[in-house]
C-alpha cells in the first residue's frame, strides 16, 4: 500500500518527458514469445505493469535485459510452465500471453488476469463472451479452479473474427494468435480495434515478418499467415494517456509546463482539438514539444463524447479531463460510450467539493470548484487514481491519498518527475503489489 501525501495549491514547472505508450509495451512483452530471435524494444515505459509482464518471462525460463529505456527480450528457452496467477490478477495484460503460449506450446495453465476495477468490478472477467472468442480463435476455455484455468488448441480458428463492439485487447490478442501458423492460409478481423497502438503492433508484426494488411475502407484487418516472425528491434511510440495526464495537471494548477517526446498521431490532433475548445493556451513544436501556459482567462465548460476509436475524446481521458472540467464555470457533460462506469470515480472527487450528477452514460460537472483537501483511498484504476491526484494538487492544503500501486502501474516515476516540476508531494511505500 502507498500513502501519497499532497501539499497543493502550487503552481507548477519545469520539463517532463513521455514514457514509451503503456498499452504497446505490454502486448510487445507477450510478442517477444513468437519470435525465432530476441526482441529489442526502445522506448519502454518502466512502470509496475511492464515489470510484472517482465516477471512473467523470466518465471518461464526467458531473459530479459533492461539497459535504461532499452529492454532485450529472449525467450528462446521460454517453457510452457503455469503462470503464476498471484501475478496475472495484478495486471489486465496478462491476457496476451493466454494466445502466444497456445500457439507456441498448445497450452497454458495460468491465473485471472486484474489489474483496473471499473466502478467496483473487474472488466477482463472470463465470461460467455470472452470464452466464445477464444472459440472462434481455435482455444478452448476450461476453468480449473477460483483461481486458474487452463487455455489450449482445440480446433482451426474459424475465417472471420467478427467483434460486436471495437474491443482492444480482444483485437491484439487475436492478432498475435493469428499472425503466425500454416502458410497459405488467410484470416480476416472485422469490425477491430483500430487505435494508434493498434496499428503500432500491426507495423511491429509486418516488420518482424508478419503479412498483415488494414483496410479501413472496409473495416477489417487481413491477416496472411507466415511460419515464423523473426526478432529486431522496435521502438514505441510515446504515451498519449501519459500525456493528457501531465497537461490536465498544468492546466488545473494553472502552470507553464513543458513536455517532451510526444510522437505526432491522429490521437495527439483529437486531443488538441480539445485543447482548443477549453481554450487552453499552449504551442507545440515539430521536434515533439509542448508548452503549457497559464490561462490568464477562465477556461471553457463543454460537452465531449468518449466512444470506441476513432471518436471525438478517448474513454481512458475522461477521467482525467474530469477535475479539469470541475474548474470550470457552468456545466459540462461527459459523455462515455465505452465504460461509463468510469464515472464512479467522480464520487471521491465530490468528496473534495465537486459536483457531479451521473445520467445513464453521462456526468454532468458543474463548476466552478474550489477542490479541498481530503484524505481519501484511491479507485482501483490508473486513470481514476490520476484524477483524484490532480484535485489533491490544486487543492490548498494536505492531502493523504491510499493507493494499491495503481498509479505506479501507468505512470513511470510519478513522484520523481512531479517532485522535479515542484509539487510538493511524497511517497511512503510498504509495497506496490498488492497481494491477493
Amino acid at each position: 500500500m502507498q500513502q501519497i501525501i499532497v501539499s497543493g495549491g502550487h503552481s507548477l514547472s519545469g520539463q517532463v518527458f513521455l514514457q514509451g505508450a503503456k498499452n504497446t509495451a505490454l502486448p510487445m512483452i507477450a510478442l517477444s514469445i513468437l519470435t525465432s530471435r530476441s526482441l529489442r524494444i526502445g522506448n519502454f515505459p518502466s512502470i509496475v505493469d511492464t515489470q510484472i509482464n517482465l516477471d512473467l518471462i523470466r518465471d518461464c525460463g526467458g531473459i530479459v535485459d533492461q539497459i535504461g529505456d532499452t529492454v532485450i527480450i529472449d525467450t528462446a528457452n521460454f517453457s510452457a510452465c503455469e503462470l503464476d496467477p498471484v501475478k496475472t490478477i495484478l495486471t489486465t495484460a496478462s491476457t496476451y500471453f493466454n494466445p502466444v503460449i497456445v500457439r507456441r506450446f498448445g497450452s497454458i495453465i495460468t491465473g485471472y488476469s486484474g489489474g483496473d476495477e471499473i466502478g467496483g468490478v473487474n472488466r477482463f472477467g472470463v465470461n460467455s463472451e470472452v470464452v466464445a472468442f477464444y472459440n472462434a480463435l481455435g482455444i478452448s476455455v476450461k476453468p480449473l479452479s477460483d483461481k486458474k484455468l487452463e487455455f489450449s488448441l482445440s480446433k482451426k480458428s474459424e475465417k472471420q473474427i467478427f467483434f460486436r463492439r471495437k474491443f482492444f485487447g480482444q483485437t491484439i490478442q487475436a492478432l498475435l494468435f493469428l499472425a503466425i501458423g500454416e502458410r497459405n492460409s488467410s484470416f480476416e478481423i472485422i469490425n477491430p480495434s483500430i487505435e494508434p497502438e493498434v496499428l503500432e503492433i500491426i507495423n511491429t508484426l509486418n516488420t518482424l515478418g508478419a503479412d498483415i494488411v488494414h483496410l479501413p475502407s472496409e473495416n477489417k484487418i487481413v491477416i496472411h499467415r507466415v511460419k515464423e516472425l523473426s526478432g529486431g528491434s522496435v521502438n514505441i511510440c510515446s504515451d498519449p494517456n501519459e500525456l493528457v495526464t501531465y497537461v490536465s495537471m498544468a492546466l488545473a494548477t494553472n502552470s507553464q509546463l513543458v513536455i517532451e517526446g510526444i510522437d505526432f498521431s491522429h490521437k495527439i490532433k483529437v486531443f488538441f482539438d480539445i485543447l482548443d475548445r477549453i481554450k487552453a493556451k499552449y504551442d507545440f513544436d515539430q521536434s515533439g514539444c509542448l508548452t503549457i501556459f497559464p490561462s490568464k482567462n477562465e477556461l471553457v465548460n463543454l460537452r465531449i463524447v468518449a466512444d470506441f476509436w476513432p471518436s471525438e475524446c478517448h474513454t481512458d481521458w475522461q477521467q482525467l479531463l474530469t477535475p479539469l472540467l470541475s474548474l470550470t464555470r457552468g456545466k459540462s457533460c461527459i459523455v462515455d460510450n465505452v465504460f461509463p462506469k468510469r464515472f464512479t470515480s467522480s464520487q471521491s472527487l465530490s468528496e473534495m467539493g465537486g459536483r457531479y450528477k451521473k445520467t445513464g452514460c453521462c456526468l454532468n460537472i458543474f463548476g466552478p470548484t474550489t477542490f479541498l483537501p481530503k484524505n481519501l483511498t484511491l479507485p482501483k484504476d490508473i486513470r481514476g487514481a490520476s484524477s483524484i491526484l490532480i484535485a489533491a494538487l490544486t487543492a490548498k492544503g494536505t492531502s493523504v491519498l491510499l493507493d494499491q500501486g495503481q498509479l505506479s502501474r501507468g505512470l513511470s516515476c510519478f513522484e520523481k518527475k512531479l517532485r522535479l516540476l515542484g509539487a510538493q508531494i511524497e511517497v511512503q511505500s510498504d509495497s506496490i503489489l498488492i497481494p491477493v
